[in-house]
């Protein structure tokens, strides 16, 4: 259900023009993403055609200063280079700029996530990206449409799983640079996944005319089960941590030692929302979650599950100031899953949480 209110549109106090913002060169694009007026209550109004366009950059081949469609040359002296599109609204005194960076050119897709939750139609963004990691809209000619074609092939996934990926939208791949691929998966585990998008040109005089490209892209996917904010994943080597697909930095990154994978045990444990304190005379670390209290020493393999003694494999150590802990320990003596994801060589790359 969708609720749409209705207002009247007065005079209008805002212009709003929007391009892709990095686009191939010898790319064509037909018209804006969007131009509209805004009133001082936001309401919206289509100013196509209603206001004055130009665009002004070394990397211009073309514009029609009416419709907004944009021709970007194709010579490679023009990788880098910026091209402003500004639209002018003389009897409001309205203006805005938009501002478009030219790519070298695609070269494949990027997911932006790792992650999937079990028995759940996940909506995941695919996106086209340049050898620097830059979102690239491929862009079209008007009245002279490329095509796109998108399919999937599931590499890898849990034993006897059901494992399903198909595209939802891909209209935004010409204008906005990716696509929204459906992910289902009926277990938890590591399911892997490679996208393949085969893009046809379409047929003019300009660089990128007459051809086929394919762009592909593979990701290994943590599915893991549990409600929003139940889900952390840590990489290593990385200073980032994503919890139920927000980013956040944190201090310590995880690591391998002696083919063991350490995470830094405070960061997991707050990540969850637990409390956790350290004796500087005791070296002890406790943490306390949903009633769990867990105790440890450095450099002792003996720790305690609400008083109860255990012992790991391994002892916790200090890297840094932080402390790291084996991220199976870490996460089990709460009851939290660990689910981690793999390089090509075999070595960890990241490593999923899911209480």
């Amino acid at each position: 259900t969708a609720k749409i209110e209705v207002k009247e549109f007065t005079t209008p106090v805002e212009l709003v023009l929007e391009y892709p913002a990095t686009v191939e060169l010898g790319a064509s694009i037909a018209s804006p993403n969007d131009l509209y007026w805004l009133d001082a209550n936001k309401v919206e109004k289509k100013a196509t055609g209603k206001v004055n366009l130009a665009a002004t950059g070394y990397a211009v081949e073309s514009f029609n200063s009416n419709t907004g469609a944009l021709v970007v040359k194709g010579d490679e002296k023009y990788v880098g280079a910026e091209i402003s599109v500004t639209a002018v609204d003389e009897r409001y005194n309205l203006i805005d700029t938009a501002t478009i960076k030219v790519a070298a050119g695609a070269t494949e897709l990027a997911f932006a996530t790792k992650t999937a939750e079990v028995k759940v139609n996940n909506k995941i963004r695919v996106n086209v990206v340049d050898s620097e990691g830059n979102v690239v809209a491929l862009g079209q000619k008007q009245d002279e449409q490329g095509t796109v074609d998108i399919s999937y092939v599931i590499l890898d996934k849990p034993e006897n799983a059901r494992v399903f990926a198909s595209t939802t939208d891909d209209k935004k791949v010409f204008t906005d640079g990716y696509f929204t691929m459906n992910l289902t998966s009926n277990t938890v585990g590591n399911v892997a996944v490679q996208a393949v998008l085969k893009y046809t040109a379409p047929t003019n005089n300009n660089a990128t005319s007459n051809v086929v490209k394919y762009y592909t892209g593979t990701q290994i996917f943590a599915v893991g089960t549990g409600s929003a904010g139940d889900v952390v994943v840590m990489s290593i080597g990385s200073h980032e941590v994503i919890v139920n697909d927000k980013k956040a930095t944190i201090d310590a990154a995880p690591m391998i030692q002696n083919d063991r994978t350490f995470v830094p045990f405070r960061a997991l444990a707050e990540a969850f929302g637990a409390e956790v304190a350290y004796d500087e005379a005791t070296q002890a670390v406790t943490a306390k979650l949903n009633g769990v209290e867990v105790v440890m020493t450095i450099g002792s393999a003996t720790y305690t599950v609400n008083g109860a003694e255990k012992t790991a494999d391994v002892a916790p150590f200090i890297n840094g100031s932080r402390t790291m802990v084996p991220v199976r320990f870490a996460a089990e003596a709460f009851g939290i899953k660990v689910i981690p994801t793999y390089n090509p060589d075999g070595t960890t790359a990241d490593i999923l949480f899911n209480l």
